[in-house]
């Protein structure tokens, strides 16, 4: 992330010696970015509690590569409206242990070999409103956004368990695989922040961070209610972004 935003500062800066100085251009725009993602998920077994083991593990990967395409039309200098495409890549929890015996705070426990791989594929569609502030006649905006976005969240997850589950009021032996998938749509907050520098009055690139909010909680130990949640996910791109004018 640090290395993203050091080249993402040097390219701005780049731009800022070569290009004039020019307003904000009203009108139709298009453009496209590249950075970084991290998808705020849990581990299912984060919070339990594991005893006896030979061994145990567990890992997580969050952050990956993003992109958005977008297009939108700026009223004026200050009030703008987007509609764009974002990627936000996946999420990867994975959890192992041998001859053990593992409890959560409820009324879940297991004992024996177990392996658990959780994913999470997260893209999403959405419609914000912008607001910008010039900075003088530097050619620089700073601007806000928000709005809503339609997700769609991808997860699965894949089981492998040598041993016997304990509920509240069973007991069974389990010895296989189990994998399942879901595929969830929801209507959801999204909000950022971000700086602009227009090259002349076609040409501009922005550096942006955008929040998208999540609903449930994707470190349920039921995996069939983790897959089901959305995350929260953060998303730092630097953009071209191409103005047709009034």
């Amino acid at each position: 992330m640090n290395l993203i935003a050091k080249k993402s500062a040097l390219v701005l800066a780049g731009l800022l010696i070569a290009g004039g100085v020019q307003a904000a251009t009203p009108g139709f725009y298009v453009g496209g970015g590249l950075g970084y993602a991290d998808l705020n998920t849990n581990n299912p077994y984060k919070h339990t509690t594991i005893e006896d083991a030979d061994s145990s593990s567990m890992r997580s990967s969050n952050t990956n590569f993003g992109y958005r395409l977008f297009t939108g039309w700026n009223y004026n200098q200050y009030v703008g409206l987007e509609f764009g495409y974002a990627n936000y890549g996946s999420a990867e929890n994975k959890f192992s242990m041998t001859n053990g015996f593992i409890t959560d705070d409820q009324s879940y426990a297991f004992m024996g070999n177990l392996d658990s791989k959780i994913n999470h594929d997260l893209s999403a569609i959405s419609l914000v409103g912008k607001a910008y502030y010039p900075i003088g006649d530097s050619g620089f905006n700073v601007y806000a956004l928000a709005g809503v976005a339609r997700v769609n969240n991808s997860a699965s997850y894949t089981t492998s368990a040598t041993g016997a589950y304990v509920t509240e009021n069973d007991l069974y032996v389990a010895n296989g695989s189990t994998h399942k998938s879901s595929t969830t749509h929801d209507i959801r907050p999204v909000y950022g922040l971000g700086v602009s520098y227009d090259i002349n009055q076609s040409f501009s690139a922005d550096l942006e961070w955008s929040h998208l909010q999540g609903k449930g909680n994707t470190g349920n130990i039921d995996l069939d209610k983790a897959i089901k949640a959305v995350p929260s996910a953060n998303l730092f791109t630097l953009s071209a972004v191409y103005s047709f004018g009034n």
